[in-house]
């Protein structure tokens, strides 16, 4: 999504955090949405080996092969951490791979999947939100931004009123 918006196909959309991160987008970001599945809890991107691995540490991986969606991100993230990784692309079901491969890189938000896996996580690349972003050209146009902005209230709103009780009284 966030490369659709960034090329302009749509003024405005929704998508991960990650995938803004992960497409290096270049877009403006309207607002966060503070929501999930399960929990509040952001989802988070995490680094796995099966339980019965020796791995400890990311630093235990040089050399060896990750498979995730997030390859971009991966890439980055042990390049940062100066660990020499082959990282491969990896469709749906990754937690399979994880025996197949040294260790994986799969987005959780309660860990349980990884649990029922029998996976350990190692370390958390990154967290992610949903967040509402928009082209830059649609966000420089005023009667455009003013209508994404409105959105960006009214889903706002949205997600604050689960927290809210309305009550209503006839008093004299």
């Amino acid at each position: 999504m966030s490369r659709y918006v960034e090329d302009g196909v749509l003024d405005a959309g929704f998508t991960g955090h990650d995938w803004v991160v992960e497409n290096d987008s270049d877009v403006q970001e309207v607002c966060e949405l503070l929501y999930s599945k399960a929990t509040s809890n952001p989802a988070r991107w995490v680094l796995a080996v099966p339980n019965e691995a020796t791995v400890q540490r990311p630093e235990d991986l040089a050399g060896g092969i990750i498979a995730t969606e997030l390859v971009n991100a991966t890439r980055r993230y042990f390049a940062q951490k100066n660990i020499d990784v082959k990282v491969e692309f990896s469709w749906g079901a990754t937690e399979v791979k994880a025996r197949l491969v040294d260790a994986i890189v799969e987005l959780t938000e309660t860990g349980a999947s990884l649990h029922a896996n029998n996976l350990r996580i190692i370390d958390t690349i990154m967290t992610s939100t949903t967040r509402f972003i928009a082209n830059r050209a649609a966000w420089a146009q005023p009667f455009k931004r003013q209508k994404i902005e409105n959105i960006s209230i009214l889903l706002n709103a949205a997600i604050d009123a689960k927290t809210k009780v309305g009550m209503k009284m006839n008093v004299r």
